[in-house]
């Protein structure tokens, strides 16, 4: 407004002359200028301050963008990184179970080959025992049969010599029977007595 003031006074002392109305007319068309020129400093002041504000907005937009982009990236490692540790678990946890069961077949294995070898030892005792006893049962069937021979033997020997003896006192009867009859009939009789006494 101050400005306002200068220009018209400036205007009226170059232009004394002229008429009041051309001043008038001046004052208000320098006035008219100088809204014009506010309004129009106003309207950039508020454009710049719209594109401002829109700037901003975009430049938060951005950064909110860049934000939401990092904390999905961050999830999505997070999320990465808890699935890496899961399946690593999980491979430990088979890794384990599969040691396990190797190790429980390993026993098995082991007690099945123990068991095994206490059979065949067993088998073999049994089958020692059973050759041990069916061998004594042989010498003893061998012992006992052959006492039976020698007593066989003995018998026989026994046998002969009752035998020899019962035939030598027949004969000898025989013989006694035979000489008494020859001395009864000294011609029917001839039995050489020293012959039979050789036998």
């Amino acid at each position: 407004m101050k400005k306002l003031m200068i220009i018209a006074l400036v205007m009226l002392s170059f232009n004394a002359k002229a008429n009041l109305e051309e001043q008038l007319s001046a004052i208000h068309k320098a006035e008219k200028a100088e809204v014009k020129k506010i309004q129009e400093a106003k309207e950039a002041k508020r454009l710049a301050a719209l594109e401002a504000e829109r700037v901003k907005r975009e430049a938060e937009e951005r950064q909110r963008a860049i934000v939401e982009k990092n904390r999905a990236k961050k999830a999505q490692i997070a999320a990465q990184r808890e699935a890496d540790i899961k399946s690593e678990r999980l491979s430990d946890k088979y890794r384990e179970q599969a040691f396990e069961d190797e190790m429980r077949q390993l026993q098995l294995d082991e007690m099945r080959m123990e068991l095994a070898e206490r059979k065949a030892m067993s088998n073999a005792r049994i089958t020692k025992a059973d050759a041990f006893a069916e061998n004594e049962v042989q010498k003893a069937t061998a012992q006992v049969e052959m006492q039976r021979a020698k007593t066989d033997v003995i018998q026989s020997l026994a046998d002969v010599s009752r035998k020899n003896a019962e035939s030598d006192a027949i004969l000898k009867s025989k013989v006694g029977d035979a000489l008494v009859e020859k001395a009864k009939n000294p011609d029917t009789y001839n039995v050489d007595i020293k012959k039979k006494e050789e036998w």
